[in-house]
């Protein structure tokens, strides 16, 4: 293969100048404790996070009227009568936002600031390497070299800087640490090396405590007003732990226990299990791209030049990578989900409430978790999703009058499930959408421990929901579920009335399609009763088809409605196409066709525009198998949403950009749905050279591919289970098996037979 020509291709985001504001920040993370390093010389400033850093508290406020007017507002509906069935719902299906709902908040700050010599620093640069997780800051001042690193540690919890000086020392060197939080809090201190952090977040929210303890190396520290002063040293670590009631019933105990574990530990020790934590997941996949000389280049420089019309495919592969090393950054075992910002936020009123919304955004925080090699980090989504479903029962039950669960479009660390102050976000299918998420995480590593226990059972719950909640169409027949939206998108109605309520618009159909489906297949696996299944099956069947529009485009809503915004970035009615696989399993090339011609209309109207719109979009052009498609709308998120620190924007900040890139990325290069592993299925020409390894594909394989001129070289799939499939390519190719039983089935096309690490290779002919 050809992997030996671009080992040494760097992973790494740098700049030769420090972050003027937030958003040029450098993110470091264990999942739990987040931080955003400015790099400043003389006085820097590291925003710390906590994932369960909240305002507001658990809380019911459900509107009643909600069951009792639902089916006079279905019948108005189903009468078109559109005017006056949304002036009911608005009436009865909604509620006043509650500030009990919270918001996601900043921990507070970490402030340095440096007594340094006169004079101006030169050789300055700083730097977040992918491969360590740890962003570093250098610069030379007389014939001192100042290097300043900081990681966030998984296996010890708590955040590390690190100090350093090289070649002459200085003997004034100091520094003065403080915590703040702009905020009242309460600041103190124990003995003269720990620095106290506390307070509590409005509206009944989480108590929160942070604690930073200094080691010198030489010099000695000692308070001083809300901080603590070095002076004189060689190096200084210093510790921060960070615990809220969230979790610990005494947060400042937890701290206390996670800083001295730390420091007894040592910088040494720790900063080495630190990064052969990273690397366990991060070292799984590699992707490179044609990088020439730019990896030499500031990464803001190499982001302007793309925006002003370069090709930079290596940028690309960082963009990539970038996104695998925020989800190993925001979300690890015993952590909350990643949410709207990952675990970074400096505002204590972000946008959106930077909570979990359900109708895309957290879906797409996952999207790459199984393609790019890092299953176990779906386990706080499983988590929180399990934890959602006391409060989608009573959802279900006492809204909808359903048994099952349902969520809505947005939930919260408290598990709200209501309705909040707009009808063109009444929507249920938060629960059968996630739910999806299990049914993959089991297609790719076949636990079918977990598909009996923890998947099946919400799948089959989030199944029960629709077959209460669906009524007969009093005019087709057909079985729909409603009144719903189609996400956040509006339609003109025929009585001139702007619209968003829907019986069973396209998405919907879609996803309750795939859901059943879902459910047929895991509760065959699992033995679920026969009766259940034919229920299942019957309802399924009567689902109402997939249409064509007057404009050749899949129809979003029950009828070929006018949009009131033709570039809506929600592309809601193409979940089959991705993340789901039903408008391609139809086997419907007519509905392939309408799904290209509905992005093509939406890009025609300015679609695409948010960042995470536009990483959809990445996404839908791969399953088209248009890799070139697909990379103009990677060049247009790095040209138009995309900050210099290569955060996404929606704007503002969205991580959710970020994920979905990496997810559409990967799934250009390799596709494994219908029982088939496609090899390069939408390789863009540009993309002329490469070599991808570690990625998964569903059935349990592990895909490494190589090209040149813009075509397959080599591919390797190896087994980590028995199972068989298809491998196709758009090239002719030779298989060869070691150990595993292979057969031609034509000249792009393999039959595979394989047990658990047995391997194929195949070579283009």
């Amino acid at each position: 293969m050809i992997k030996e020509k671009f080992t040494n291709h760097s992973k790494r985001i740098w700049f030769n100048k420090p972050a003027q504001d937030w958003n040029e920040a450098l993110p470091i993370g264990n999942g739990r404790i987040g931080g955003m390093v400015f790099g400043g010389i003389r006085e820097e400033r590291i925003a710390l996070n906590e994932d369960s850093v909240w305002s507001g508290q658990p809380h019911e406020n459900e509107n009643l009227l909600t069951r009792r007017s639902l089916e006079q507002v279905r019948n108005l509906l189903f009468q078109r009568k559109h005017k006056e069935a949304h002036e009911l719902a608005h009436e009865t299906m909604r509620m006043p936002n509650n500030p009990n709902y919270g918001n996601y908040q900043p921990l507070g700050d970490l402030l340095l600031k440096f007594e340094l010599p006169e004079g101006e620093p030169y050789d300055y640069e700083r730097e977040l390497n992918l491969n360590s997780a740890i962003a570093t800051t250098s610069y030379q001042l007389g014939k001192t070299h100042f290097i300043n690193r900081v990681f966030s540690s998984y296996p010890d919890q708590v955040l590390v800087v690190r100090l350093e000086q090289k070649g002459e020392q200085l003997s004034e060197y100091a520094c003065t640490v403080r915590l703040d939080r702009g905020q009242s809090i309460n600041v103190s201190f124990d003995d003269n090396d720990t620095l106290r952090m506390s307070g509590m977040c409005e509206y009944g929210g989480v108590t929160f405590e942070a604690q930073l303890r200094v080691v010198l190396e030489g010099g000695r520290i000692y308070p001083v007003d809300n901080g603590l002063r070095l002076e004189g040293f060689h190096t200084a670590t210093i510790f921060v732990a960070a615990q809220t009631s969230y979790r610990e019933r005494r947060p400042a105990i937890a701290c206390k226990k996670d800083l001295l574990m730390a420091v007894n530990k040592g910088y040494e020790a720790l900063k080495i299990s630190h990064e052969l934590d990273h690397m366990a997941f991060f070292g799984r996949v590699q992707l490179h791209l044609d990088e020439g000389e730019k990896e030499n280049m500031p990464t803001d420089v190499r982001l302007e030049a793309v925006r002003h019309g370069a090709n930079d495919p290596g940028l690309i592969a960082l963009h990539f990578h970038f996104g695998r090393y925020l989800l190993i950054a925001s979300s690890r075992p015993g952590t909350l989900p990643a949410n709207l910002q990952g675990i970074w936020n400096e505002s204590f009123a972000p946008p959106w409430f930077s909570d979990y919304t359900i109708n895309i955004n957290l879906q797409m925080n996952y999207w790459l978790a199984e393609t790019c090699n890092l299953t176990e980090l779906t386990d706080p989504l499983f988590r929180f999703l399990e934890s959602l479903c006391t409060e989608g029962k009573r959802t279900a039950n006492e809204r909808y009058g359903s048994n099952g669960i349902a969520l809505g479009t947005r939930t919260n660390p408290w598990h709200t499930t209501t309705l909040r102050n707009y009808v063109n976000l009444l929507w249920h299918e938060g629960a059968a959408w996630l739910v999806s998420h299990m049914w993959e995480h089991y297609l790719f590593g076949g636990d079918l421990d977990f598909l009996r226990q923890r998947a099946y059972p919400l799948i089959k719950e989030a199944a029960l929901f629709y077959l209460d909640f669906m009524v007969e169409h009093p005019h087709t027949g057909y079985l729909v579920s409603g009144p719903t939206t189609s996400p956040e998108n509006l339609y003109l109605a025929p009585d001139g009335s702007t619209g968003s309520l829907d019986m069973s618009p396209a998405a919907t159909i879609q996803i309750i399609d795939e859901l059943f489906e879902q459910c047929l297949k895991a509760g065959s696996i699992v033995g679920e009763k026969e009766d259940f299944l034919k229920k299942v099956e019957s309802a399924k069947a009567q689902l109402p088809p997939l249409r064509i529009g007057k404009k050749g485009q899949l129809m979003e809503w029950s009828e070929d409605y006018e949009e009131i915004e033709p570039g809506h970035r929600h592309m809601s009615h193409l979940y089959g196409l991705y993340p789901g696989t039903s408008i391609h399993a139809s086997g419907k090339i007519d509905l392939r066709e309408a799904a290209r011609r509905t992005i093509e209309l939406r890009l025609a109207n300015g679609g695409g525009h948010t960042g995470w719109s536009c990483a959809w979009l990445i996404c839908l052009f791969a399953r088209l198998e248009d890799g070139n498609q697909a990379e103009v709308m990677i060049e247009t998120l790095l040209r138009h949403s995309t900050q210099s620190n290569l955060f996404d924007v929606c704007p503002p900040f969205q991580i959710d950009g970020n994920f979905g890139a990496s997810a559409g990325v990967a799934e250009m290069l390799l596709q494994s749905n219908y029982d088939e592993l496609f090899l390069l299925p939408a390789l863009p020409n540009s993309w002329a050279e490469g070599f991808v390894s570690g990625l998964r594909a569903r059935g349990g394989f592990e895909v490494s591919i190589s090209w040149e001129n813009s075509s397959l070289v080599e591919a390797k799939i190896v087994a980590s289970r028995d199972n068989e499939c298809i491998i196709r390519s758009s090239q002719h190719f030779s298989s060869y098996g070691k150990l595993a039983s292979v057969k031609q089935l034509a000249p792009n096309r393999v039959y595979a037979k394989m047990n658990t690490g047995d391997s194929i290779i195949i070579r283009a002919n």
